[in-house]
């Protein structure tokens, strides 16, 4: 779940959000306090360049809205950086960023999505079989290892393999949000490389919107944020569901 203050707080920039939502994933969205994370790792979860990130982080660090704990493994192994949230951001001290002037947040086909535990607990109710690729259980692994702190990386692995064979609870649910953030990860990508630039003009109960699309992120809560360039109003922030939608209003536009 991604606290309110991260999606709510205005002064936060798209690359901030970004970055915020990405930590809020592993940390609360697995039930931890703080994770080690890469910084290859929120390059991929974000798109954002190495170099952005690296300057993001350090402006989140130095206003509060993060703890960055340098950690090193015993057996001299390569480890990186942990990263937690503040339970309560300072309000008085918001980020030194520029901000463009009328950012406003508005909701386009807001939907929840069924909760992954209910859909596990139904299918062993239905004595359904999930089966996963021999291919999706390597990456899950290598992905788990790479953002955990593992000792031993064999020993782990078979541990891992032998729960999901298994249909383990916890760790299947783990599965599904991993399978289900690379999904997203993927549509963010080809989105990207269709609509960044293109224009979107869209009646909203909020009133329209009209103007360039210059980012999509993922917002952690089952919905994407879109950065819309809406010229003499600043940047424009909608949350979609559906990013087939809004593809959609971008093709009607140009009809």
């Amino acid at each position: 779940m991604v606290p309110n203050w991260i999606l709510d707080n205005t002064s936060l920039s798209v690359y901030d959000r970004a970055i915020l939502i990405h930590i809020a994933r592993q940390t609360i969205g697995y039930g931890k306090k703080s994770d080690g994370i890469s910084i290859s790792q929120f390059v991929k979860a974000t798109g954002i360049s190495e170099r952005k990130v690296r300057r993001v982080i350090k402006n989140l660090k130095d206003n509060s809205y993060i703890i960055v704990t340098n950690q090193s493994l015993s057996n001299g192994g390569k480890s990186f950086n942990r990263y937690s949230l503040q339970k309560s951001p300072s309000e008085a001290n918001p980020l030194r960023s520029k901000r463009p002037n009328g950012t406003v947040s508005q909701t386009y086909g807001v939907v929840s999505d069924r909760p992954i535990q209910n859909k596990i607990e139904q299918n062993k109710r239905e004595g359904e079989s999930f089966v996963i690729s021999e291919e999706e259980k390597r990456s899950f692994i290598d992905h788990i290892i790479k953002t955990e702190t593992v000792r031993s990386p064999s020993a782990y692995e078979r541990k891992i393999r032998t729960q999901l064979n298994k249909n383990n609870a916890a760790t299947m649910e783990m599965f599904h949000q991993w399978k289900k953030q690379q999904e997203r990860t993927k549509a963010i990508k080809s989105f990207k490389r269709q609509y960044i630039g293109s224009v979107i003009h869209k009646e909203t109960d909020n009133g329209v919107i009209h103007g360039r699309i210059v980012e999509v992120t993922d917002s952690g809560d089952s919905h994407y944020i879109i950065s819309i360039d809406a010229m003499e109003k600043g940047i424009t922030q909608i949350r979609a569901n559906d990013l087939e939608r809004v593809a959609q209003a971008i093709a009607a536009n140009k009809t």
